[in-house]
């Protein structure tokens, strides 16, 4: 009896220190979704918060967010160039974001739709849609020189675009940016740039054209990190060790 007493407080033991170092781990960091399935609002809500800039017309009007149809929506609200927004989310040190966003074109110009994911001390990997002459397009921008990469077009120019999804993922010392539909993978590219993790996401848009109109369309976001093993290894442990001491004292 004393053997398998010693045995259960051996198990509690490491499975108490297992949860600790899982609690502690940064792959265990506490994650972030939002499917913005909430009541139409003139307000964003759970955590987000919402900055926005007038343009040189319509009495300098800035762009709104809010809920509509289960989505978050961002709108030009005035006219004039240069009008923007951001949706913005604080997080726990994650190293994946993504989101699904579509936008609709617009007569008379279209809006630039962007996810960025920033790090410490400002660093930051943006993504951004828009729409080019000969179809729907992406580049990314990066803190470290401030210019845009890889002008790529990825969709073909249709009355409504259709729904993508844009995920930004770091290891520390590289970052890729892939452009998702469904299961398939319409573009990705990754860059040697430090960023150690994500500590807060940015939804915006901007309509730069005069006139350009357009709403922007974002869903499904998700901040996620990579899983790491070693606290498993732990756990496993835990359930062992008592067998292995029980073996050993008979």
């Amino acid at each position: 009896m004393k053997m398998i007493t010693r045995a259960l407080k051996m198990t509690a033991i490491v499975a108490a220190s297992a949860a600790i170092i899982v609690a502690q781990t940064p792959g265990f960091a506490a994650n972030f979704s939002d499917d913005f399935n909430r009541a139409d609002s003139s307000t964003v809500g759970n955590g987000w918060t919402v900055g926005a800039n007038g343009n040189g017309g319509g009495n300098n009007t800035p762009p709104i967010a809010g809920i509509t149809g289960g989505q978050l929506v961002l709108s030009r609200a005035g006219w004039g160039s240069d009008g923007d927004i951001a949706v913005e989310h604080a997080l726990d040190a994650v190293t994946s974001i993504q989101l699904d966003m579509s936008w609709t074109l617009a007569e008379k110009g279209n809006p630039n739709a962007d996810l960025s994911a920033i790090g410490a001390g400002g660093a930051y990997v943006m993504v951004r849609s828009f729409q080019s002459g000969s179809g729907k397009s992406v580049s990314v921008s990066l803190s470290n020189d401030g210019g845009w990469h890889d002008w790529i077009t990825y969709g073909d120019y249709v009355d409504t675009t259709g729904v993508s999804t844009y995920k930004i993922s770091t290891t520390g010392s590289q970052v890729t940016v892939d452009v998702l539909s469904g299961d398939s993978v319409l573009w990705s590219r990754s860059y040697a740039f430090a960023l150690q993790s994500i500590n807060e996401a940015a939804i915006k848009g901007n309509w730069a054209g005069w006139e350009a109109g357009g709403n922007i369309y974002a869903d499904n976001f998700a901040a996620t990190t990579a899983a790491v093993p070693e606290p498993s290894s732990l756990l496993a442990l835990a359930s062992v060790l008592p067998l292995a001491f029980l073996r050993r004292r008979r």
